[in-house]
């Protein structure tokens, strides 16, 4: 079902706001998990960066926060093929 209208405007402003960016996020479910190594602070925005950058057309959902002491960052994927895309572009990764 799409929404358009205010309430499209609404899902997008969610979408935002909880970290799920991607355009129809409201219509996608997130049953993938990836965790990684990452350290130091701004996990959140250093990752989302990157992913803009080198994996644009795979859909994420990111936790609201991550503690700067975790070493570690886990996002939901809403496939096992983009698990495995991400694992390889990943591997390579300075983040």
């Amino acid at each position: 079902m799409r929404v358009s209208g205010p309430e499209r405007r609404n899902s997008i402003a969610r979408a935002r706001r909880t970290g799920r960016h991607h355009m129809d996020c409201s219509e996608m479910s997130f049953k993938y998990s990836l965790t990684f190594p990452i350290s130091g602070p701004n996990k959140l925005p250093r990752f989302k960066g990157w992913a803009a950058e080198h994996a644009p057309d795979i859909a994420v959902s990111l936790p609201p926060q991550v503690p700067v002491k975790s070493e570690a960052l886990t996002i939901r994927l809403t496939s096992a093929d983009d698990r495995e895309k991400l694992m390889t572009k990943l591997a390579d990764a300075k983040l």
